[in-house]
């Protein structure tokens, strides 16, 4: 995992190929030690589809108040913006999590289900865009 800081932050989301999970920790806290190395395993598993960056939240107080970071550790989920700065926040989890906790999220956040519309438009015959009756 690599640590990231205030000035290197939006560079490096910028540079994603794919999703960002962010960890946020501190070296005090006992459930982010155990959190880690869940997370460094997890890690090669998704090589080229997810980047994985640590934040220590004791020395980056700028980033822990833009995402809201209320307690440690805390995940972030990000999909960097293709047409402009930033990114959008796809899943997050606060606490420690199992290795299939943090698989689950990142499997739905790298194939989010359809919208609603385009789901029941499967189960109601198909592609048309016109009411019943036309």
């Amino acid at each position: 995992m690599e640590a990231v800081g205030q000035a290197s932050f939006d560079r490096r989301i910028g540079k994603a190929e794919g999703l960002v999970l962010v960890d946020f920790w501190a070296e005090w806290c006992g459930p982010c030690r155990t959190l880690s190395p869940i997370l460094e395993s997890v890690e090669k598993e998704y090589a080229g589809r997810v980047d994985f960056l640590k934040v220590n939240a004791d020395q980056n107080q700028a980033l822990v108040q833009a995402f809201g970071v209320r307690s440690l550790p805390t995940v972030v989920v990000l999909r960097p913006n293709r047409d402009r700065a930033g990114a959008e926040v796809v899943a997050h989890m606060v606490g420690v999590k199992a290795a299939d906790g943090v698989r689950a999220m990142l499997n739905k956040a790298l194939d989010p289900p359809k919208p609603l519309m385009q789901r029941l438009k499967g189960l109601f015959g198909g592609g048309s865009d016109k009411p019943a009756g036309e």
